[in-house]
């Protein structure tokens, strides 16, 4: 999974492929039990670009989508956001929509 960094989020949000944003923060409990599964799909999922945002180190980023709350994950594609759920429960159902194609 990619760090995103102030850096280098323009060059990865510029290309054509779905790309994954877990805003998360390493003090964070649901974002531990998040992550694994996160990185389980990018492994079955080469089609999308996963890239993970430290809330605490890359605040601007996070102002940008604004996060208010973590895990949240935001989904784009084109560099245009086609969707967005925060905790576990907000999460799981949009993980599932990307597993099955119909986001």
């Amino acid at each position: 999974m990619i760090a995103a960094t102030n850096e280098n989020i323009n060059a990865l949000l510029d290309s054509n492929e779905t790309v994954l944003l877990d805003f998360y923060a390493p003090w964070c409990g649901p974002c531990k039990v998040v992550m694994p599964m996160l990185e389980s799909m990018e492994s079955e999922m080469s089609h999308v670009k996963f890239a993970k945002v430290d809330v605490d180190s890359e605040k601007g980023i996070a102002e940008r989508y604004g996060i208010m709350s973590v895990p949240t994950i935001v989904i784009l594609r084109n560099g245009k956001e086609i969707g967005r759920g925060s905790g576990i429960n907000g999460i799981n159902p949009l993980i599932a929509k990307l597993r099955e194609g119909t986001l």
